[in-house]
């Protein structure tokens, strides 16, 4: 009768832990097609492309160079201290799951009026 009664507690205390971590995985859902296209883009990349590969972002922001007061170390904004004086850029923001996903771009020199990717950075929700 007690190895029934521990047996059953066992089992409950791994179905406790299997759906616990299952729900972590739930948050996730769906993300994996969208960072493997995300980790396509590369520097360089058109905006146009990159619209029509992600979408439409969730979120815009935009301004010039250099940003001050300086971004976070290891802040996904990091990447904007390599943008010089004057020039313009304009960060694209994906919310999928628990991470952010944010890309950079900035004006395209033989091109006039067109943008493309300067870097393509990731962070936890928890970060801006």
């Amino acid at each position: 009768m007690k190895d029934e009664g521990k047996a059953r507690t066992a089992w409950l205390l791994i179905a406790v832990a299997l759906l616990t971590t299952a729900g972590g995985c739930a948050s996730n859902k769906g993300t994996a097609p969208f960072m493997k296209t995300i980790n396509s883009i590369e520097p360089g990349t058109p905006m146009d492309r990159v619209r029509k590969k992600l979408g439409e972002p969730d979120e815009k922001r935009g301004g010039a160079g250099p940003v001050r007061p300086l971004p976070p170390v290891g802040s996904p904004e990091g990447v904007l201290v390599t943008v010089p004086e004057g020039v313009r850029y304009r960060q694209w923001i994906y919310r999928r799951g628990d991470s952010r996903y944010h890309v950079f771009f900035t004006p395209t020199p033989e091109k006039p009026g067109t943008w493309e990717v300067l870097a393509v950075r990731s962070a936890p929700a928890s970060k801006p």
